[in-house]
């Protein structure tokens, strides 16, 4: 899974985080799984809220997504002092960041306190919104028909390092 820029608001606060442990974990109604660390203060946003936006980050941005796991969002404000270009989807009250690949606004199930390190947030994806640069056909009703991730360039974040991603390498068999 790509290294995804996690987007938050609660009473009319903001805030973002960078977070490498995503995964789908339900196709209808489409569900993921977020874990996040309790000392993160998009973690207490979700808690709260109930709701979150996952945004994920070209390759480009490598150096934003290292900044959001560095900063702290409880010292700073990530979100406006990066000078991110944010838009407003149509569920949820956190901002979705628009140089994104791909953005989804989350509505949380359920909760895990898994008495580690993290904590796990099942979530169903309400709407998903693409970047027109990855969007080739818009009368598909096919979803691989309809966009291309050969433009999608995102980044993974695997023991330290950030690695590009992008390249198709082979096809599932029937």
């Amino acid at each position: 899974m790509p290294t995804v820029i996690i987007s938050t608001a609660y009473e009319g606060k903001e805030t973002i985080d960078a977070c490498a442990w995503l995964m789908p974990v339900n196709l209808d109604p489409p569900m993921i799984a977020l874990a996040l660390r309790p000392k993160y203060l998009s973690w207490e946003y979700i808690k709260q809220s109930g709701e979150f936006a996952v945004n994920i980050p070209y390759e480009n941005q490598t150096e934003f997504t290292d900044y959001c796991v560095r900063t702290s969002g409880y010292s700073e404000d990530k979100l406006h002092e990066t000078g991110c270009n944010v838009f407003y989807g149509k569920h949820i009250k956190a901002p979705l960041l628009s140089d994104s690949i791909i953005n989804m606004e989350c509505a949380v199930k359920e909760t895990y306190e898994i008495g580690g390190t993290h904590s796990i947030f099942v979530a169903e994806v309400l709407q998903t919104y693409f970047d027109e640069k990855i969007v080739v056909d818009r009368d598909s009703d096919n979803l691989n028909d309809a966009v291309s991730l050969q433009n999608a360039k995102g980044i993974a974040y695997v023991m330290g390092e950030y690695w590009n991603l992008g390249h198709c390498i082979g096809l599932r068999s029937e």
